[in-house]
């Protein structure tokens, strides 16, 4: 899948990783998020819909520190199925708001 290298929050640009074989030494992981870093990184071997969804996931943790949000797991997986959902059945919004930005 192609990704851009990287995605600004707040105030924090973020980098971003396609790593084959995530893992945490312990279990292959969909994605991570290193706020140290400013690092999102994407295990490039799951199908394109799941890096896509995973990336929107960790961009919610960023969006939940840069924003001291505070989401839990739990409501971070919910908001970012609900993004992801919203983005693919309205492209149309994204494209307003960049147009609306120029």
């Amino acid at each position: 899948m192609e990704m851009s290298k990287q995605v600004k929050i707040g105030g924090s640009v973020y980098r971003i990783e396609q790593v084959g074989n995530l893992n945490d030494d312990e279990r292959v992981l969909f994605g991570h998020l290193n706020e140290w870093k400013k690092l999102i990184q994407i295990n490039s071997d799951p199908c394109e819909q799941t890096q896509a969804q995973t990336l929107v996931h960790e961009i919610v943790h960023a969006m939940s520190n840069e924003y001291a949000l505070e989401f839990n797991e739990t409501t971070t997986e919910r908001m970012a199925s609900a993004v992801y959902a919203f983005i693919k059945e309205n492209d149309w919004v994204i494209l307003a708001i960049k147009k609306a930005g120029t």
